[in-house]
């Protein structure tokens, strides 16, 4: 029977999701459409559609295409149990799996605390859409997860 300290590494290099893209321009787009129905000044609802684009642009360019200072593009899972963050702009950062991430066959979203960060500096959460990475590793990274790693 494997241990934790045992388990062979495991590797995660994220990359572009359409899935992902697609569901926040639906999400976003919903949102911008409904905007001019509140029933607020037009400068107000205004700026509620900027925050709503702003939003949207901000979430594309880090978690869909992957770019930016605190945009994570690689998870390595050591067989010891520590997690190696890796940046889009080649920082690396030790973290530690928070408890309770959510885990869904087309979906995972793992909380880290960052080691050596001060709070609020110290959380960093890391999307991961099916289509993101190979199918074979998402599997394995699911599987590791639901039995507790």
């Amino acid at each position: 029977m494997s241990t934790h300290q045992s388990s062979e590494p495991l590797q995660i290099d994220l990359r572009f999701s359409s899935h992902l893209a697609l569901f926040l321009l639906l999400i976003h787009g919903g949102a911008l459409a409904v905007a001019p129905l509140l029933t607020l000044p037009l400068w107000a609802a205004f700026g509620v559609m900027m925050g709503i684009t702003m939003s949207l642009v901000t979430t594309l360019y880090t978690h869909v295409l992957l770019r930016g200072k605190h945009t994570v593009v690689r998870l390595m899972w050591g067989g010891d149990g520590q997690w190696v963050l890796v940046y889009a702009d080649g920082v690396v950062r030790d973290a530690v799996l928070v408890p309770g991430s959510f885990v869904h066959p087309h979906l995972v979203i793992l909380t880290f605390t960052l080691t050596g960060e001060a709070f609020p500096f110290s959380q960093r959460s890391v999307v991961i859409v099916a289509d993101a990475v190979h199918p074979a590793t998402f599997r394995r990274l699911r599987a590791r997860l639901r039995a507790g790693f």
